[in-house]
């Protein structure tokens, strides 16, 4: 799928769906946030849904999700084997 038919269709899909494209690494959790930030800005001024931004943090985190994190790592690495005799 071309990337801009991607972003346009991104905010149909459900919450599950999203989940597994940054699953399967077909979209970063920093580029679905910054997608989200775009549409939220875009859209507020009539809304008025969004009363406080934080979106220092928010990348933050976002930035951190996306980053495998040692939890991940020594549970792989803790894997048990069977030792060949």
């Amino acid at each position: 799928m071309d990337r801009s038919s991607t972003e346009t269709k991104l905010h149909f899909k459900t919450a599950v769906d999203l989940a597994a494209m940054v699953r399967s690494k077909e979209i970063g959790c920093v580029e679905l946030l910054e997608h989200f930030l775009g549409r939220a800005k875009t859209h507020n001024a009539n809304l008025n849904a969004i009363i406080a931004w934080d979106i220092e943090t928010a990348r933050a985190r976002a930035a951190d999700a996306g980053a495998p994190s040692a939890a991940s790592v020594r549970a792989v690495e803790l894997r048990p084997h069977r030792r060949a005799d």
